[in-house]
């Protein structure tokens, strides 16, 4: 079910709230209330959303809100429910009828709302607030000027005229230029450990122990097959602990580890062969799943550098619970290089829009 705070809600003097002075209203998000496209933004969201089954839905208005503060104001999950819980203006701004000191909503659901939306809808949204900012605009004038001749040029004064953008206004239909065109490369920074190759193969290794765990639950084995996780773990920590790593000793513990992996991805698919052929399904859940398949290629990448002596590949993995993530060779002072995607961002009179994510 669907449950929503049409655009037609109590003015801000009618808002009710526990103190005595009244609320301002040129407040930025009394302001920014009043130019949000509600209703168009509630069409979008509630695209996918079945009115008749279900639970009733928290208030697509709150949702909406939430995301833009959270976005706005570059908020974590938890800090946006608190704020919005503190601000009687925010509240306002996500469609309450009165003040609450409650949190709105448990902060959790903010994983629920990124799932449910998509890049796709994030866009949408973005396109529908610009079209409405700019239908809001005043229309711009027209700036005619006719191309200074010497004699116009020596009576103005020492007024200074500009000729290019004269003649480019010449005909009434064209426009002067507005503006400057900026281009600049950036990358969305992800919250990953620093990678190396030790570090991305002693987690795949992890994984892999995990995912023999979970299928050795699932499945009717005799006995639970080796994988040496004790003495992998400590081998590693050897290494790990050490301040400073000599090529000769990380080689040693990079073969070890890509040893281990091998033989527990050989293992896993030993026991997927034998669960499938049993239960005539496939075991693993979908996140498992994944995980799997980005070991599977990580294994490869990282046996490729390893046998020619090499530090680069093509697409190289270096997360892999976020395997989209590249690395970015920025020569920045304060790092060389930075995870993340590549965005090509374009801005036009003040609004900016992402036109590609790579």
């Amino acid at each position: 079910m669907i449950n929503y705070t049409p655009t037609n809600q109590l003015t801000l003097e009618g808002f009710k709230h526990p103190f005595y002075k009244h609320l301002k209203l040129d407040n930025r998000w009394v302001k920014l209330a009043g130019v949000i496209p509600w209703n168009e933004l509630a069409r979008i969201y509630s695209r996918n959303l079945d009115p008749d089954a279900g639970r009733l839905s928290v208030d697509i208005r709150m949702v909406i809100g939430a995301l833009i503060i959270k976005h706005k104001l570059t908020l974590s999950d938890r800090d946006t429910v608190d704020m919005i819980s503190e601000n009687v203006y925010m509240q306002y701004f996500c469609g309450l009828k009165g003040f609450q000191s409650d949190a709105p909503f448990d902060a959790s659901l903010f994983i629920d709302i990124r799932k449910r939306m998509g890049a796709d809808k994030f866009d949408q949204f973005n396109e529908t607030i610009i079209r409405k900012a700019e239908s809001l605009k005043p229309k711009r004038e027209r700036i005619i000027k006719d191309t200074p001749s010497e004699d116009n040029t020596e009576n103005s004064g020492g007024q200074e005229v500009d000729v290019k953008e004269s003649s480019s206004s010449s005909s009434k239909d064209q426009l002067p230029n507005q503006d400057k065109l900026k281009l600049d490369a950036r990358v969305t920074d992800q919250y990953i450990t620093y990678p190396t190759d030790l570090k991305l193969l002693n987690t795949a290794r992890e994984e892999t122990e995990r995912l023999v765990d979970v299928l050795y639950k699932k499945g009717s084995f005799d006995k639970k097959p080796r994988t040496y996780c004790r003495k992998a773990r400590k081998e590693y920590l050897v290494v790990s602990k050490k301040r400073r790593k000599s090529k000769k000793e990380l080689r040693v513990i990079i073969g070890k580890e890509l040893r281990y992996v091998r033989r527990n991805i050989s293992t896993i698919e030993k026991m997927l062969d034998k669960i499938e052929h049993i239960q005539k399904e496939f075991p693993l859940k979908h996140r498992d799943q994944k995980i799997y398949w980005v070991v599977q290629h990580l294994f490869d990448q990282q046996m490729y550098m390893y046998r020619n002596k090499s530090h680069k590949c093509s697409d190289r993995i270096v997360n892999i619970y976020q395997p989209h993530v590249r690395p970015m060779v920025r020569g920045k002072d304060s790092a060389d290089v930075e995870f993340g995607s590549k965005i090509n961002i374009s801005e036009v009179e003040g609004f900016v829009r992402c036109n590609h994510i790579g």
